[in-house]
């Protein structure tokens, strides 16, 4: 029997006037199941599992990113601004921390003022629009005073962190206020 389908679920179903029987089964998401054709039509088996060896690999992997990750962190960023805070003035750390943030904020706008304005003298200087050169400017401006006043590891970290400061002001086209958010959630986490 045929059933009335609106045109605008005709995407869904298929075909206007198609019968409900003849769809085909829904097939599984994310490869829990494997199909094979046999002559009664499609059977269902459960996905072959990995062995211990993988297993093990696969964990051992993600224990070393999250240890590498530890290592070069320390821990996520905020928590550990805010313990810091809390170490050195004590309960009133927090009003420290509430205002290192709001120093972050700005920052981050003075960062996106040198990235725009120089992602606007690279383009009319060399005319071409795909190349990061407020990101660049960002680094260098950025880098190299780390680069002079700390260490060579520092500095080269400050370049890339700058460079990569500057690539969502070309990702979002150009839109300040999400490049601001962008880059302040970047910056702060």
């Amino acid at each position: 029997m045929y059933e009335f389908r609106p045109a605008a679920t005709d995407h869904i179903a298929g075909r206007r006037g198609r019968r409900r029987e003849e769809r085909p089964p829904p097939r599984p998401f994310g490869g829990d199941q494997h199909r094979s054709q046999t002559a009664e039509g499609i059977e269902q088996r459960p996905a072959k599992r990995a062995g211990i060896a993988d297993q093990v690999c696969q964990r051992r992997h993600r224990l070393v990113m999250t240890a590498a990750l530890w290592l070069m962190n320390g821990g996520v960023k905020p928590i550990l601004e805010y313990q810091s805070a809390i170490r050195r003035l004590g309960p009133h750390g927090w009003i420290d921390f509430i205002l290192q943030n709001i120093y972050y904020a700005f920052e981050m706008l003075v960062a996106l003022l040198m990235c725009a304005l120089g992602q606007e003298a690279g383009e009319i200087l060399t005319a071409k629009k795909k190349i990061p050169w407020g990101g660049i400017l960002l680094g260098i401006l950025w880098g190299l005073p780390h680069l002079l006043s700390k260490n060579l590891l520092v500095g080269l970290v400050s370049i890339i962190i700058g460079i990569l400061l500057g690539l969502p002001y070309l990702l979002l086209n150009k839109n300040a206020k999400l490049t601001w958010l962008f880059m302040f959630l970047m910056f702060v986490l």
